[in-house]
This record gives structure tokens, sequence and C-alpha cells, in this order.
């Protein structure tokens, strides 16, 4: 990797593939994942379609500066949020999106990765070690899962990571289909809420 750093990358994540935008115009490309030190993770708020949504913005440090954006309340950033704290912020990670649909519901998660092992989930619904269970609730005659509480607990998740960040240097980059990742077991002891 060439550790050129002068300009920054924008990705996100969509259908089970992380998409970098390399310029206005410019069609983004397409990969299996993302690797890279972790230099800083900011929690933003946009607004779209006049509703605003809490946004995890990921620093990562590879081949070159990428920041990588998806929803905090979303599957995506709940499972970064709960292998957060299993994270070494000392060594590069890997983030590989996974994505299926099945009997109509539609399921995305974020995987990680560090010297060629997963990351354990932090938070299970067999240990949830302080984590709050989504619940249901009644709104205008409809049951809708409230995530407010489980929110709150991995937005302070990911505030104490980033009070850890520090330093610089690393290597990584990005995945076509071609490249081999790291290995990602998806069956692990435990599920993930």
């Amino acid at each position: 990797m060439t550790g050129n750093y002068e300009k920054t990358k924008f990705a996100e994540v969509k259908q089970g593939k992380i998409s970098i935008y390399n310029g206005k115009g410019v069609e983004p490309t397409l990969h299996e994942w993302i690797a890279g030190k972790i230099q800083k993770i900011d929690l933003i708020t946009e607004e779209f379609n006049k509703k605003k949504r809490e946004k995890i913005v990921v620093t990562i440090k590879g081949d070159t500066l990428y920041k990588l954006k998806f929803d905090l309340n979303s599957n995506n950033g709940r499972s970064f949020s709960q292998q957060l704290p299993n994270v070494d912020h000392n060594h590069v990670v890997q983030i590989t999106p996974k994505y299926e649909e099945k009997d109509g519901f539609k399921n995305s998660t974020l995987f990680l990765a560090q010297m060629n092992a997963p990351v354990r989930w932090a938070f299970t619904k067999k240990n949830p070690n302080g984590m709050p269970e989504p619940k249901k609730v009644e709104v205008n005659g409809e049951f809708v899962t409230d995530r407010k509480a489980q929110t709150d607990f991995l937005r302070k998740v990911i505030q104490d990571f980033s009070a850890k960040l520090g330093g610089t240097g690393s290597t990584g980059g990005t995945g076509s289909s071609s490249s081999t990742p790291a290995p990602i077991s998806e069956t692990q002891d435990d599920l993930p809420f």
C-alpha cells in the first residue's frame, strides 16, 4: 500500500458492499471489505426527507484515508458497535458487510476482524453485558420496536472507544471479490441482538 493520505475517500455500506466514492460524477467502486487502522469515530446528525438520522463516521487509515458512514440506529450500526469494545485500536481492523433478503426481510450486518480472526461480539442475547433489549411499544394502534435505550447505550460504547483512540500509522485497503479477506465466522457461541 502506498500510504498516500492526501485525499480522503468517502464510503458507505450498501447492500453488502462497501461503496467508495472517487469524486463527483464518478460511479462508486464496490468492495467486499475495507481495512485499516481506525483513526477516529464521529457521531453526526444528517437530515434526509425531513428526518434527522444519527450517523457513525469511521475514519480509517488504509491505503488511503477513508471515511466510512452508516446509520447508528441500523443493523450495521448496532453490529459495528456491539463488536467495538473487543477491537484493539492499535491494530488494523477489517470491516466486511453482509446483506441478505429472506422471507421478505432485509438483514445487514458488519463483521469485524483483526489479525486474521473475527472480533467477538461484546453484547449478545445470552450475555447482554448491560446493553438494554429493544422494547415493543404501541404507537397509533401499531406495535413498533423502540430502541432508544439500546441506541443510547451503543452511543456511549462508541464515545468510550473514541476516547481511547490516538497514534498514527497503519496498512490496509479495500477488497474486491477477487481478493482474499480475513476469515469471518458467522457461527459464534452466542447470537447478537
